[in-house]
Order: structure tokens, then C-alpha cells, then sequence
């Protein structure tokens, strides 16, 4: 289960009113603000990401296993839903988000700038 994956790393721990339970339940919580902390990844961009990639694990596999152009591609293409009722849209994560995700999902230099 998630416990076995991350042990107790994150069990009990509250930021910013994310909170993992011993279930693991909170972790996708964590994974979209993870994503948010990427410059122009916002709150619809990260769930529409993490709805199709549910944890930094899976999309790190995907993007480790995949030519960075098809995923970036791939990424670009997510539709995101914005607003509600006649207000609601639909666009694109976008080429721009999408290349800073795959950045930092697979760069190996921790001292790499996601630009």
C-alpha cells in the first residue's frame, strides 16, 4: 500500500491544511501542490496532471520511460477545465507548463532551475 511506498514520512503531517492520514489518503493533495510550486502550474493545471498521473512516482516512471518530446507532447495536450457553468472552459496544460514538468520530474542536477 501507500504506507509501504513512503513509510511514516508524511503520517500526521499538516501544512497549509494538507494532511495525510495513515490510509494515504491526502498524498494526491500533496502531489497537486507539489506540481502548483512549478512556475506557471496553476491549481487547474496540476489537478488536470495529477487526474491523469496520480502520483510523482507514476509520472516520473512515464516520463523516464518515454522520449521527452512525446511526453512534453503528451503533457502539452491535458485538457484543463477552468470555471463552472457558462463560465466553464476547456484549454491545454500547454507546451510552456508541460516542459517545466518534465524538468523537473527528471533532471538529475539538484541544483537544475526550472526556468
Amino acid at each position: 500500500g501507500i504506507n509501504a511506498e513512503y513509510g511514516d514520512l508524511f503520517i500526521g503531517a499538516s501544512k497549509d491544511k494538507l494532511f495525510i492520514d495513515r490510509t494515504g489518503g491526502g498524498y494526491l493533495q500533496v502531489f497537486i501542490a507539489q506540481l502548483q510550486e512549478i512556475r506557471s502550474v496553476n491549481e487547474a493545471i496540476a489537478t488536470a496532471v495529477a487526474q491523469q498521473y496520480p502520483s510523482p512516482i507514476i509520472l516520473s516512471n512515464y516520463i523516464a520511460s518515454n522520449d521527452k518530446d512525446t511526453v512534453v507532447n503528451t503533457l502539452a495536450d491535458i485538457p484543463v477545465r477552468r470555471g463552472v457553468g457558462v463560465l466553464a472552459n476547456v484549454r491545454r496544460v500547454g507546451p510552456e507548463a508541460a516542459k517545466r514538468i518534465v524538468l523537473f520530474y527528471s533532471s538529475t542536477d539538484p541544483n537544475q532551475e526550472i526556468v
